[in-house]
């Protein structure tokens, strides 16, 4: 608190990398779904679900790629976070 004022801030990711990570998760999310329609109705009709079930497994393991980006993002930005949190601190005391 600060003369009388508090102020609160947000820190975040960019917005335009934010939403086309997003839409990446999106993205595998219909595939994956697809696929699994897709097998589904190869599996009904005696047909060969062998390419829509590796698809799948291409989906899964592109997840977990995308979800270890996002935390290896989130902890190279810490280090800035820290930096900028306090960076503002210190120069609001003389305010």
């Amino acid at each position: 608190m600060i003369k009388g004022y508090q102020i609160h801030g947000i820190f975040g990711p960019n917005p335009k990398l934010w939403t086309f990570f997003m839409f990446l998760h999106f993205l595998v999310a219909v595939v994956f779904i697809g696929c699994s329609i897709w097998s589904y109705v190869n599996w009904t009709s005696n047909q060969s679900f062998l390419k829509p079930i590796i698809v799948m497994i291409f989906m899964i393991l592109l997840w977990v790629v995308l979800y270890l980006f996002g935390r290896v993002g989130k902890q190279k930005g810490k280090d800035q976070m820290k930096l900028l949190y306090d960076y503002t601190i210190y120069n609001l005391q003389f305010v």
